[in-house]
């Protein structure tokens, strides 16, 4: 492979900690001088850095960014997206980072300086602090340069292992000293910062970090109506109450949950926790001995080279990593690694009697200890796409056993012992019945497979002419980028006036105007950024026809092989495909109320579900609330009375036949028990059937 002409470069930035302040800008006026001096153009500048930090871009102009990211992930996006390109593109002839242990911190030197040498093999030039690489031919180069690379990647990848054991040994010192290790500390319980004789300096509220020599972190009691909470748990569970029975008695009695009112995400969706106790939650608290005065620490592992050990450290082993035995996973920590020590205070709760609980709470779990959750994907093939939309739920449908029946069952159910959801669950296999019935109708469509590629063809032609004849979008990039060469030059203006300006209240005045130009480009690039990826993307009516036409081929082949279990999880992942599913009261029997499925949605691609996902926590993404869903949406009755007066078919049923029988539309979605006196017209529609978007 011939070395590609001098014509333009990337530049490839990385930190691992957000402390590391002045780090990237470091790394870019290297890269800029550099590239001065080649002759590279290397398009970017200190302001587009501060740009795509504060818009978390990994990609703008020729700079590359992975900000707070650990060298030993080779996934990064920026990194990623630096290979992909340099690879692709021809016109990149040069390749800037700093140091190698900017590119890379790898686990393995030789999967770091393969995709150097790959690199270097497509003709690029790798420009180093210190050292230029120069292209090589495929199969050549010297032994004494592989050496070099391996070594330095060697030494990235040591220094990753090294901090580690450093960690785990300064950890374990730490708790050995009944030092808080960090965390949120337990309900009722304070952080205070105290000097190396132990006394009291300040309180530390949540969120706040300091780092002063000499100076730790311990825990002491604070909030007596907290504390009053745990203890009250402490004493039902004494006297045998269960963890979920105790969860119901505080949920009756209005005491909010640990957490209530916190954020968080799930499944990229955020929303506020429930103030509701669950279980687990309860359980944790009893198991917590930091309310006789221990604080047990060092529970569980996490590390990516080195893990907790009874003697210090070990190397990880299969059993910390994941399927693919390569992705760590966290893991308990059995109890000889865990660290006790005294907390610095006094227990406030009889040991006896906790040590009665711990008794009591080991015997009822000897059955289940020990035994890993069994991960089978083709056991639940829907997991995470069954939503509950009964009364604004919004909670994913989690799969579980029940007896010997696959279930999905509301996960607000689950987490809140059910106090803010009612048991709402659906057979998984019925599910899955019914989901291979309606795609089995679609597939019958393969029979009119010209219509549908000529349809195909029509919206795609349509699609790319109209983005053809949007002069406007391009007048309107045209425009902003005079508007920012004219803002960048006042700016430049400003600042260096203001560099020379001696008189501090028109100092004063110039920096407040130097902030607005600033803010002004701010704006301004982001919607030159978003113009500029809307021209860029390319328009080929035959390729998104392809990958539409791809996907309906997938689809027949699933159809066909309905034991093809794990094939159809990863078609309804590419198609978009979820449920949603409503539930009401009804009677088993005479006097036995039961919960029952009354109706339900299929949607597809990006077509929302009446209640969105997390129902009445969820957030926005600016963190302000969700609109509630109306109450039509909610109401389980009226779900079932629009699909039943709506005409839509039951699925399962043939599309050109004559109307499904009681037996088949039974047979469709049985639930596996059996209902007196009430209605089994149990139904899930569809919404309106479309492609989805051909960019899958």
């Amino acid at each position: 492979m011939t070395c590609r002409p001098t014509n333009r470069g990337l530049t490839y930035l990385r930190r691992s900690d957000v402390k590391q302040g002045l780090s990237l800008s470091t790394q870019l006026n290297w890269a800029l001088g550099e590239a001065q001096r080649l002759g590279v153009s290397l398009l970017g500048d200190l302001n587009d850095l501060e740009y795509m930090q504060a818009n978390h871009l990994v990609a703008w102009k020729s700079l590359r960014l992975d900000d707070a990211v650990t060298g030993g992930d080779l996934s990064r996006p920026g990194f990623q997206a630096l290979i992909q390109e340099a690879l692709n593109d021809r016109t990149i002839s040069h390749i800037f980072f700093h140091k190698r242990d900017r590119f890379a911190r790898p686990q393995e030197a030789f999967e770091a300086g393969f995709i150097e040498k790959k690199l270097s093999a497509s003709g690029i030039w790798i420009v180093l602090s210190g050292k230029i690489v120069p292209p090589i031919q495929p199969g050549e180069g010297e032994l004494s340069d592989d050496i070099a690379i391996m070594l330095d990647y060697y030494q990235s990848g040591q220094f990753l292992r090294t901090l580690s054991e450093r960690i785990i040994a300064t950890q374990r010192g730490l708790a050995e000293q009944g030092y808080w290790l960090g965390g949120r500390p337990p309900l009722g319980f304070i952080r205070i910062l105290v000097d190396a004789s132990g006394n009291e300096l300040e309180e530390l509220p949540d969120r706040r970090h300091v780092e002063d020599p000499g100076c730790h972190v311990r825990i002491k009691p604070k909030d007596q109506a907290k504390l009053a909470i745990w203890l009250l748990i402490l004493e039902l569970k004494f006297k045998g109450w269960g963890g979920k029975k105790i969860a119901h008695h505080l949920n009756k009695m209005g005491i909010p949950s640990p957490d209530a009112g916190r954020r968080r995400s799930d499944h990229g969706v955020p929303h506020y926790v429930t103030g509701k106790w669950s279980v687990n939650t309860v359980l944790d608290l009893c198991r917590n001995p930091a309310i006789i005065g221990v604080l047990e620490q060092i529970r569980r592992s996490e590390g990516t080279y080195r893990r907790h050990a009874e003697s210090g450290w070990r190397s990880l082993t299969d059993g910390d990593r994941a399927e693919d035995k390569k992705r760590p996973k966290m893991i308990s920590n059995p109890a000889d690694v865990r660290i006790k020590a005294d907390a610095g205070f006094e227990a406030l709760y009889d040991r006896e009697r906790w040590a009665e609980i711990q008794q009591e709470l080991d015997r009822r779990s000897a059955s289940q200890r020990g035994i890993p959750r069994a991960k089978d994907p083709a056991k639940y093939p829907f997991a995470c796409r069954v939503i509950d939309m009964t009364d604004g739920c919004g909670s994913v449908m989690y799969g579980r056993t029940s007896g010997k029946r696959a279930m999905y069952t509301c996960g607000r159910y689950m987490r809140t012992a059910g106090a803010e959801c009612e048991n709402n669950q659906v057979d998984a296999e019925a599910l899955h019945r019914m989901a291979l019935s309606w795609l089995r109708q679609f597939a019958a469509l393969g029979t009119r497979r010209n219509q549908i590629v000529d349809l195909l063809k029509k919206r795609a032609a349509e699609a790319a002419a109209a983005k053809q004849e949007d002069v406007a979008a391009v007048d309107e990039l045209a425009r902003l980028r005079r508007a920012r060469h004219q803002l960048s030059e006042k700016r430049d203006t400003v600042g260096r006036r203001m560099a020379c300006e001696p008189n501090d209240d028109l100092c004063k005045i110039m920096r407040s105007e130097f902030e607005r130009l600033t803010a002004e480009l701010s704006t301004i690039d982001r919607d030159i950024d978003r113009l500029t990826q809307k021209n860029e993307r390319s328009v080929d009516p035959q390729t998104d026809v392809n990958a539409a036409l791809r996907i309906l081929e997938r689809l027949e082949q699933v159809v066909e092989k309905p034991e093809a279990r794990e094939a159809f999880r990863e078609l309804a992942a590419r198609l978009g495909m979820r449920v949603g599913l409503t539930f009401d009261s009804a009677l088993k029997g005479k006097v036995r109320r039961v919960r029952r499925l009354v109706g339900g949605l299929i949607v597809f691609g990006d077509r929302e579900l009446p209640v969105p996902l997390h129902g009445r926590d969820r957030l926005s993404p600016d963190g302000a609330e969700s609109p509630p869903a109306q109450s039509e949406q909610n109401n389980g009755e009226r779900v079932r009375e629009n699909n039943e007066s709506s005409g839509v078919e039951t699925v399962g049923a043939d599309p050109t036949g004559s109307a499904p029988t009681e037996d088949q539309q039974n047979e469709s979605h049985r639930e596996g028990v059996s209902f007196t006196k009430v209605s089994r017209g149990d139904r899930i529609r569809t919404c309106d059937i479309q492609l989805p978007k051909l960019a899958l």
